[in-house]
């Protein structure tokens, strides 16, 4: 092929793509019923690809966050501190609780994988970013397993007052 019929077949491919993009940038000005609903397949396209991202930068942070778990039950309240600063606040009792030896029955596997719960899925829910049914699938997919969140009654509280009533004034009401 010589240089000449080169040059004329490649201004022929420019023409032709000139002539598509001609032919996209027309449609995309053209009203959604007139293209079909293309922009809307497009937008529903984009979002479903977003979340996905976004599920896999969850699953990403899950997983850093279970590298750094602690082994032992003296180095998760540091470990919580650290990792879920401004969503999750561990009491002193709660703290002095993870040194008591029937604590020490509980793996800390488990523990730390209930506490990365409440600081990240339980608080999406709590504060109406995700339904209770995202929230549980999200439980099971990454822990294998359920945790329920109860409230406190107060029969627990009245029987167990010393492991439920705080004082946070000096006095005897508190």
């Amino acid at each position: 092929m010589s240089e000449e019929e080169k040059k004329e077949q490649g201004a022929e491919e420019v023409s032709a793509g000139q002539t598509e993009e001609t032919v996209t940038e027309t449609e995309a000005a053209k009203p959604e019923a007139e293209t079909g609903g293309k922009d809307s397949d497009r937008k529903k396209k984009k979002d479903k690809n977003k979340n996905k991202t976004d599920k896999k930068d969850e699953e990403i942070a899950y997983l850093q966050r279970k590298l750094t778990q602690p082994t032992n039950h003296e180095d998760i309240a540091e470990w919580v501190a650290k990792t879920f600063e401004g969503r999750l606040f561990m009491h002193q009792k709660a703290v002095a609780l993870l040194q008591d030896k029937s604590a020490k029955t509980v793996q800390v596997s488990l523990i730390c994988d209930a506490l990365d719960f409440l600081a990240t899925d339980y608080w999406d829910y709590r504060y109406e970013r995700i339904s209770r049914e995202e929230m549980n699938t999200r439980c099971s997919e990454k822990y294998g397993r359920p945790f329920e969140i109860k409230p406190t009654g107060t029969m627990t509280v009245q029987f167990t007052q010393a492991q439920y009533k705080i004082k946070y004034f000096p006095g005897a009401r508190g």
